[in-house]
């Protein structure tokens, strides 16, 4: 294929290089997943597999393909794979695509009707969350139909300046550009379905064929604006398995347990709140316990109201007037699915509760974790992970519990709980749940390493950032001064996505480098 820079005139070379500057190349090193096999640009792979090579002349590593920076930063070296957002702020959003097949491989018959170092169906998926937060992660996948995997997946972070502040993000519609040796200066739009069901990516068209080989390199850019919220009230979602006397983050249960979901609401502003609406929105496969709803606040002592279940329903429920910081908790209890209607592995249920006051609206999250074992079929290569560290808190006292993977060869032997909390808070053990008491009520962050026999070995220090979390703890119940009023109104629709328009960028320079430094 001629090379690009040879044909462009020199205002193309130019626009060429400013966006080289705007490129840049990542600092630092983020979580991707799974492991998986890698390679050398001097020794690329034997089949169709995505971001694995781990001497890229530009990228490094290429497994920390996702990155971000403000949208506003022209200057070279500007991507992270973490950044601090400001309110009104449009943040960039890169991701580079790379089939690591030998180019060789490109005309090599798979028997199939197609090729051997060709990935069909190749799409890649932005999800960037919904929630209100002072910390939220955006996660890429890349995939393709005969890829090896055939998912691969990296993360950025998007953090507020101080854990007072929360914010939300929404995508820039049209904003999703590839840039490739084909497209030409101004790139090839991808579809909107980037950030829900996925976009293909192609050479001059987005056709799903990516062929092996540098050559073939797509970097994708898209924006995101950040909405920094203050609103006058809170809310915090929790979560409790049945039995338990306080309410976490997270919890970690079994198929079709029953557990308690809270939204916590106050009042932290200086007015009175009127018609307050608390909705909740339950993952798929999740039911409510009919009749288990309950209002708590300081009407008659702070004793349980007994509610209908339309806190799930569209509309929510109105739980009535509350004066300057009064608070209300909301408590119903919901089965989680049975085994058959879950994955194999890790299946994480994330649960939205929404306050709405006067049109204006927050969000929070509680998750439940379930591991569901399934028999691996037969494979000569093991798999180990620390999955999710999920904590559950009574008191001072914290209970860790670990979800892993061990396949094929792979057995979990022990597991160390770092509690934080001095030289006695180590706690090394063969069990995947455990109990720790703190001294204080200062929050702590919790770390579980695991140890693995691999076919004899073991293999030691396996984590990962979801084996990493912190403690949290539930405000007490202030009283409202005024009686609540139980009018049937609705909540309004849930606020959706937030769009804009907003220019697309140029070709990334060091896309094309790339080819000269490893052709194949």
């Amino acid at each position: 294929m001629k090379n690009l820079f040879s044909s462009l005139p020199k205002k193309g070379l130019l626009a060429v290089a400013l966006v080289a500057a705007v490129f840049g190349i990542a600092a630092g090193v983020k979580a991707y997943y799974p492991e998986r096999p890698t390679y050398t640009t001097a020794h690329p792979a034997d089949h169709v597999t995505f971001n694995s090579i781990t001497d890229n002349p530009t990228e490094g590593d290429e497994r920390a393909f996702f990155e971000v920076k403000d949208a506003a930063n022209t200057q070279s070296d500007g991507f992270l794979h973490s950044t601090t957002v400001k309110d009104g702020e449009t943040v960039l959003l890169r991701v580079y695509v790379h089939n690591n097949a030998a180019s060789n491989l490109n005309t090599v018959s798979d028997g199939k009707g197609g090729f051997k170092g060709v990935a069909t169906n190749t799409k890649l998926r932005v999800w960037l969350p919904s929630v209100t937060d002072s910390t939220l992660r955006a996660n890429a996948y890349i995939s393709a139909d005969n890829a090896q995997p055939q998912e691969v997946s990296d993360t950025v972070d998007l953090v507020a300046p101080t854990t007072a502040n929360k914010f939300s993000v929404s995508y820039v519609p049209g904003s999703a550009v590839a840039y490739n040796n084909f497209s030409g200066t101004s790139g090839l739009k991808l579809s909107d379905n980037v950030v829900t069901t996925g976009a293909l990516l192609g050479e001059k068209t987005a056709n799903g064929v990516v062929p092996g080989c540098f050559d073939y390199v797509n970097v994708v850019t898209l924006k995101v604006k950040v909405h920094m919220q203050t609103p006058g009230f809170s809310l915090t979602k929790g979560v409790a398995l049945q039995g338990a006397s306080s309410f976490s983050k997270s919890v970690t249960a079994k198929p079709g347990d029953t557990v308690s979901y809270q939204l916590a609401f106050g009042n932290t502003g200086n007015t009175q709140l009127n018609n307050v609406v608390l909705r909740d929105q339950l993952p798929s496969g999740v039911k409510i316990v009919s009749g288990s709803a309950k209002l708590y606040n300081g009407l008659n002592g702070g004793a349980a109201q007994p509610q209908s279940d339309a806190i799930v329903a569209n509309g929510g429920q109105n739980i009535g007037n509350y004066a300057s910081k009064a608070n209300a908790y909301f408590r119903f209890k919901a089965t989680m699915p049975s085994a058959d209607k879950l994955k194999c592995g890790v299946n994480t249920l994330t649960n939205i509760g929404q306050a709405i006051v006067n049109s204006q609206d927050i969000t929070d999250t509680a998750t439940v974790t379930i591991n569901k074992e399934c028999t691996p079929p037969p494979s000569s290569n093991p798999v180990y992970s620390c999955d999710l560290l999920t904590l559950s808190k009574d008191g001072r006292t914290v209970t860790a519990s670990v979800a892993y993977t061990a396949l094929s060869g792979a057995k979990l032997k022990m597991v160390t709980y770092n509690f934080n909390d001095g030289s006695n808070s180590v706690i090394t053990t063969d069990k995947t749940t455990h109990s720790y008491t703190y001294s204080n009520d200062d929050s702590h962050v919790v770390t579980a390493s695991l140890t693995f026999s691999v076919n004899g070995a073991d293999k030691t220090g396996v984590t990962s950032q979801a084996c990493t979390q912190s403690t949290s703890a539930t405000p007490p119940v202030v009283p409202p001064t005024t009686p609540p009023v139980l009018p049937n109104t609705g909540a309004g629709d849930v606020i959706g996505i937030v769009f804009g328009a907003i220019a697309a960028g140029t070709v990334a320079g060091r896309l094309f480098l790339s080819r000269k430094l490893a052709r194949r």
